[in-house]
């Protein structure tokens, strides 16, 4: 019987998930040799995957060209006195 709890577990934990993260495509891009270093560097030395690097970078190109739109921000969590 715990098998089973614990398949049902897995399972709705899988599911949350699914429906938590968002749409992503995959794409290919070309970058010259002085750029393809230079990032690969920056993944060595903190660790951030390269498509995370290319995501970054295009997230606040598009918001300075004006089409897309700055994420709200979060309100403040009140702690408990």
């Amino acid at each position: 019987m715990a098998y089973r709890d614990e398949r049902l577990t897995v399972m709705s934990a899988m599911s949350y998930t699914a429906h938590m993260t968002p749409k992503t495509r995959s794409v290919t891009i070309r970058v010259d040799e002085a750029t393809d270093r230079a990032m690969r560097e920056l993944q060595a030395r903190y660790g951030t995957p390269y498509s995370e690097q290319v995501r970054r970078a295009l997230t606040i190109w598009l918001r300075d060209q004006g089409v897309l739109k700055t994420e709200r921000p979060r309100a403040a969590t009140r702690t408990r006195s």
